[in-house]
């Protein structure tokens, strides 16, 4: 349980952080009453400080790939709980809900006494519980928004599209609260219950001060500040005599042009300097033999200021233990035993913790720091981003895509009377375009052009459709279009051959703009050639004469005035794929 505790607090970190890049894009939830804003999420000067505008398509891309993190993580711990029966110590009972209110009476020093309890407390077993539940609720809202067509159910279930959003939303800020009174609970509780989640028990020792063990962690953390750039100096100057050159982007070629970490060092110090003096003065001595362990493996996996930070450590343990006095009593072979078996407990739990924590965050450098993908196909994406986005993708589409899956529609009368233009891309105001002339055309094997007027199109079926139209950026309106189906277009011209094909290529007239579709996608009953909106021909910024409506897809690849349509077992260009978003788009 410690394990999955402990992973789950870098990831959902991470999961907020993406949310944040996607939410940016269509920020509409504030509290308001009575026509007045009391609080909206979020200010601008709160993107602004965080960095956050511009970066949807890098946010969708770590949502996408830390939500399997998420998720794995999260249905172990459930396993776990079951198997081991630790459920029993976590689901709350009958009394527990009047017992957690005396347990924050007692919190907030208002009750003398706390209601007797096992290993936790009715406020702990409501909480735990609460935020177990809140995971399932992230899973299933998720799930309802990134696949609501695909996953028609869920989002059912979650009571629409926007409603599921709201949840997803507010569960994100369930977590946040749940952090902030988790840490301010183990902060009254003391240093001893947070060591406890690490080592796994709680040992009652007299030698422990939580105030002195602050002190001594700042005083090595201050002499390790003071220390580094010596040993960088003399790192620079030794390489520079030995005529080695350090890797650009190592710790060591970090330490001597002064970009340091700092945040990760004061965190990894002030727990390593803690953690050890935690251990009795008097036994330090006798476990030396220790250092030379985290010394190698700090030289193999820590940051070159690890390695001062240990000799710092155990300078100012042992200048204490020089002048400590072995308390009455301890001497016995019973405590004796105790405190090594204790000893070791710590040794292996602090030392398990340093190697993962510098794996996963040597990991996620690597990760947000890797180069971007080669520019082909796509672009814009970080490399092992792309190749997660595509796995992720292709996997949701072999296991819920069918074509029996069809989008929600509406009755006329709920169709916006204003449809929204989000981006003139490919049909801009400025450009010469004369629909007169315009006609569609089909690449054929050996070069061969179809050409196909609007009139034609306009004498094949009619099909309607009114149905929710969803943006990328998170926004949504409900819209009416008609024109003819893309698979009866495909039947009507004889191109049944080439609908065994993989893929569909489109671009506007001028070839600025483009995008590549599956083939399952594109003969979707639903998707469409429309040349109408709101029982009209369609004006030339929503994309006349002709444009393509594929509900199964974000609005970027709702094609604006085709031009060309091409078929091949290869991915076509796409123009939002080179931007960093996924290819597929898919709802």
């Amino acid at each position: 349980m410690r394990w999955t505790h402990w992973v789950n607090f870098p990831v959902l970190t991470i999961m907020i952080w993406s949310g944040m890049l996607i939410y940016w894009a269509n920020d509409i939830y504030s509290i308001t009453i009575f026509g007045h804003t009391f609080v909206r999420f979020f200010p601008d000067w709160f993107y602004r400080t965080l960095g956050i505008p511009q970066r949807l398509a890098e946010g969708m891309a770590f949502h996408f790939l830390f939500m399997w993190f998420f998720t794995l993580n999260g249905l172990f711990y459930v396993l776990y709980t079951i198997i081991s029966g630790e459920w029993r110590e976590l689901i709350p009972q009958k009394k527990s809900f009047k017992e957690a209110w005396l347990v924050l009476l007692h919190d907030l020093h208002i009750r003398k006494t706390a209601p007797p309890q096992k290993k936790y407390n009715a406020a702990q077993r409501i909480a735990y519980t609460a935020i177990i539940i809140m995971g399932f609720g992230s899973v299933i809202t998720g799930l309802a928004i990134y696949k609501p067509v695909q996953f028609y159910y869920l989002t059912w279930l979650c009571g629409g599209y926007h409603f599921a959003r709201i949840l997803h939303f507010a569960l994100t800020l369930g977590y946040v609260f749940f952090f902030l009174v988790h840490v301010f609970q183990v902060t009254i509780t003391g240093w001893r219950n947070f060591w406890s989640v690490i080592s796994g028990f709680e040992a009652e020792n007299e030698l422990y001060k939580p105030f002195l063990s602050f002190l001594f962690s700042l005083k090595v953390w201050l002499s390790t500040v003071i220390l580094t750039p010596a040993f960088g100096l003399l790192i620079k100057w030794i390489s520079h005599f030995f005529g080695i050159t350090f890797k650009s982007g190592t710790y060591y070629s970090m330490l001597m042009s002064g970009l340091i970490d700092f945040i990760p060092a004061v965190i990894a110090l002030w727990l390593f300097a803690t953690l050890i003096n935690h251990r009795p003065l008097h036994e330090v001595k006798k476990k030396i033999y220790l250092s030379i362990v985290v010394v190698i493996a700090a030289l193999l996996t820590a940051p070159a200021y690890g390695i001062i930070a240990i000799a710092c450590t155990w300078f100012y343990q042992l200048k204490s233990d020089s002048g400590g006095k072995v308390a009455d009593g301890e001497g016995s072979k019973a405590e004796s035993l105790v405190e090594k078996k204790i000893n070791r407990r710590n040794f292996v739990s602090i030392s398990a913790y340093s190697a993962l924590a510098v794996g996963a965050f040597e990991g996620w450098r690597w990760l947000y720091k890797s180069p971007d993908e080669t520019a082909t196909i796509t672009a814009g994406a970080h490399a092992p981003l792309r190749k997660a986005l595509n796995k992720t993708e292709i996997f949701f589409r072999r296991l819920t895509f069918s074509e029996n899956h069809l989008v929600k529609t509406y009755p006329k009368e709920m169709a916006a009377k204003h449809v929204r233009v989000n981006s003139d891309i490919g049909v801009e105001a400025g450009k010469k375009f004369d629909p007169s002339t315009w006609n569609l055309q089909v690449i054929k094997n050996g070069g061969e052009v179809l050409k196909v007027s609007l009139q034609e199109l306009m004498a094949l079926p009619k099909t309607e459709i009114i149905y929710d139209f969803k943006c990328v950026e998170g926004w949504d309106q409900i819209s009416h279009w008609a024109g003819v189906k893309f698979s009866d277009f495909i039947k009507h011209y004889g191109l049944d051959d080439y609908a065994k094909m993989q893929y569909v290529g489109m671009e506007t007239p001028d070839k600025n703009y483009y995008v590549g579709l599956d083939m399952p996608s594109a003969i979707h009953p639903q998707t469409l050639l429309a040349y109408e909106m709101n029982d009209k021909l369609l004006p030339l910024q929503n994309g006349a004469p002709l444009r393509l409506i594929i509900p199964v897809k974000y609005g970027i690849k709702n094609l604006k005035r085709i031009g060309t349509i091409s078929f091949s077992n290869t991915r076509p260009h796409d123009y939002w794929a080179e931007q960093g978003y996924d290819y597929y788009s898919g709802l």
